[in-house]
């Protein structure tokens, strides 16, 4: 009996001490319901362009969406640039695969050796907002490691296996920037492993560096693709 006319009084107390107490009563003991507002599908405004034909220094682009589609399709990772786990990831594939014929890179049978500056030039084509290398997480320490006394990277030689990534189409903004549409192919059967859109934007180190190889970074990766 106590303790429902303590109940009772708690109550009255609420309703007596105005309507501002018993809002903040309420959302102690039943919150709102928050829904997480829907994103729109990521989409060019300009028309999508068969990529018959493709400008050559957008062409070189299909290396690191490669390397982005592969690190996607090897792992339950998504596009997440500033991760250390995703940004060595898809660093050290693209490296494996595409580094070797680069002037300072240093081949063996199943090595590569690569210069701090070269890795530092290919994250630039994979990552329009990078800054600097982060730290070699120990997930990825098997796949690639770092001498400080030489300032260089070890990582093994890449091994696709039987796929390739083509562009399939693309489309230009107004700004400049370049929407890329690419998907990883099985070379058995063509079956689609992976496809995502790349928002392409201009390198902004390309002036700093001799003879670059890439003129545009990836900005972002809009995965599964959009239909426009």
């Amino acid at each position: 009996m106590k303790q429902q006319l303590a109940g009772l009084l708690c109550i009255a107390a609420v309703f007596l001490t105005g309507c501002s107490t018993l809002y903040d009563w309420q959302a102690q003991f039943f919150p709102a319901v928050v829904e997480e507002e829907e994103k729109e599908p990521v989409t060019p405004k300009g028309s999508w362009q068969d990529a018959s034909y493709l400008p050559e220094a957008l062409a070189s682009m299909v290396e690191p969406a490669d390397a982005i589609l592969m690190a996607l399709a090897e792992s339950t990772e998504a596009y997440a640039p500033k991760d250390p786990d995703f940004f060595w990831h898809a660093l050290s594939l693209f490296l494996g695969m595409y580094s070797e014929n680069h002037l300072l890179v240093e081949v063996t049978d199943s090595s590569l050796r690569v210069p701090r500056k070269v890795a530092q030039e290919f994250a630039t084509a994979l990552y329009y907002d990078y800054d600097d290398l982060l730290e070699i997480p120990e997930s990825r320490s098997d796949f690639v490691t770092y001498s400080d006394a030489e300032d260089a990277f070890y990582l093994g030689r890449g091994d696709r296996g039987l796929s390739e990534t083509v562009i399939t189409r693309w489309a230009k903004e107004d700004d400049g920037t370049y929407y890329l549409e690419a998907e990883l192919h099985s070379c058995m059967d063509e079956t689609v492993i992976q496809k995502a859109v790349f928002l392409v934007k201009e390198n902004e180190y390309t002036d700093g560096m001799t003879n670059p190889t890439y003129f545009y970074s990836i900005a972002d990766v809009i995965c599964p693709t959009e239909e426009p």
